[in-house]
């Protein structure tokens, strides 16, 4: 059962134990009243009948107090207002009073009858101590009626006080078995108020520390999306280097085209130039290998890409994956920084082997007929290396376009991050709030500690 429906009713009991007392005790008080009204209406009765019988003996009467006793007799059997009378219960009282009444009426009777008979004063008397003897038996029973209630009063009395002693007992006994259910409900309260305060301290410890990380994550991102910017900027140079080689290129194929006429005679001039010529297939052949090597890093940098972005998602638990993305990503802009360094001496070595032969073809005009199919063939080497370059031209493109990709992405990750760092702030303020509520139940619990 609940404290409350407990003490709701313990109050209801007191509060009925409370009314029967005080309605037997005023019970028993009228029943007391009343017994002591009839002793003393009794009591005037047999004065009222000696008067009268009195003033008969001297010839006289009066009215009044004959009046009187037929009033009092009406109120002894049916209860009086007027008299403080209340109908008589008792069954040897009543009839003692009937008796009474029956020898009154007698006497009533010779009082109110004419004095001829030479015996009515000795009736007279006669009847007169019948209804005095009568009166004070009535009187008697009265008095023992009222002795029997002042015993059951106070037996009643002993009889309430320990049922107010046995009451006060069970009372006693249900105080403390409430105080000890709330003594425990108390101490299991402040044992749980401590352990929510305990974790809300350490998930705000955790919460401060996840905040710490997310903002080294957002810095780190930021670099790389910097870096990201950088390396963007330096495909979009490779590119335009790449189209420049490419208008030189074949510029320079015009030139041999022009030249092919004027080396027939310059034979040692073009073994000079298939030497130039072989270098330049493998100079080619290695642009090639290093266009392949970029094409490597844009798919690399691709699934970078996609990985970074899956790792945004997963930033909400732990953010570390992304040190290792940057590291990985910075990386590969190394090499592909180092590549495209590598491609810009090879197309400075191409340029300057180019101008050699331009020169050797100068100084062997003479041969330039005998030497018409090694031009063509170097018309068809340079064609070969301006698609080469194209496709450096190309790959470029692709890391550029790849490297946007990344900086989206990047950006992505980072406002994600804030929006972390959000979150985090807001898991940190719900913290707060929780720790203070914690701090509120503590003091509520010490309240009703003092309480109970």
């Amino acid at each position: 059962m609940r404290l409350t429906t407990q003490m709701r009713w313990m109050v209801l009991v007191l509060l009925g134990f409370s009314l029967l007392n005080l309605a037997v005790l005023f019970g028993q008080i009228n029943r007391m009243n009343g017994n002591a009204r009839v002793i003393n209406l009794t009591g005037v009765i047999r004065g009222s009948s000696q008067k009268i019988t009195k003033l008969r003996l001297n010839g006289q009467q009066d009215n009044f107090y004959i009046q009187r006793i037929d009033e009092i007799f009406k109120g002894l059997f049916d209860g009086s207002p007027e008299l403080d009378l209340i109908p008589i219960g008792n069954r040897e009282l009543l009839s003692h009073i009937q008796n009474l009444q029956n020898s009154w009426l007698n006497l009533k009777t010779l009082v109110n009858s004419p004095q001829n008979d030479p015996q009515y004063q000795e009736d007279l008397i006669r009847v007169s101590e019948e209804v005095w003897r009568l009166a004070d038996i009535a009187t008697e029973s009265a008095e023992r009626l009222a002795e029997q209630n002042l015993r059951l009063l106070r037996g009643l009395k002993i009889l309430l006080f320990l049922s107010n002693i046995i009451l006060l007992g069970i009372i006693t006994a249900l105080i403390q078995s409430i105080s000890h259910k709330l003594d425990g409900t108390v101490k299991d309260v402040v044992l749980s108020t401590k352990e929510i305060a305990s974790t809300v301290e350490e998930q705000e410890r955790v919460a401060i520390q996840q905040t710490r990380v997310i903002n080294e994550t957002t810095q780190v991102i930021a670099e790389l999306r910097e870096f990201s910017h950088d390396v963007t900027q330096q495909a979009e140079a490779t590119k335009k280097v790449a189209n420049e080689v490419i208008n030189l290129a074949t510029e320079g194929s015009k030139i041999v085209q022009i030249s092919q006429h004027d080396m027939s005679n310059l034979k040692n001039q073009v073994n000079n130039i298939s030497k130039q010529i072989i270098w330049l297939q493998e100079q080619a052949h290695e642009v090639g290998n290093i266009s392949q090597v970029v094409r490597d890093l844009a798919e690399q940098t691709n699934m970078l890409a996609l990985n970074a972005a899956i790792e945004s998602v997963r930033a909400g638990e732990q953010g570390k994956g992304f040190k290792v993305i940057a590291q990985e990503i910075r990386q590969l802009a190394d090499r592909s920084k180092q590549s495209a360094q590598h491609i810009n001496s090879l197309t400075l070595a191409i340029h300057k082997r180019i101008q050699e032969t331009v020169l050797a073809t100068t100084m062997g005009s003479d041969s330039l007929v005998k030497t018409t199919q090694t031009t063509e063939q170097t018309v068809e080497v340079f064609q070969g290396v301006t698609q080469v370059i194209n496709n450096v031209a190309i790959s470029s493109e692709q890391i550029l376009l790849s490297t946007k990709q990344q900086v989206h992405a990047t950006q992505q990750v980072v406002d994600t991050m804030h929006h972390l760092e959000n979150a985090a702030e807001e898991t940190k303020l719900g913290m707060n709030y929780a720790r203070s509520s914690a701090q509120r139940l503590n003091l509520a619990v010490e309240v009703l500690n003092e309480i109970t």
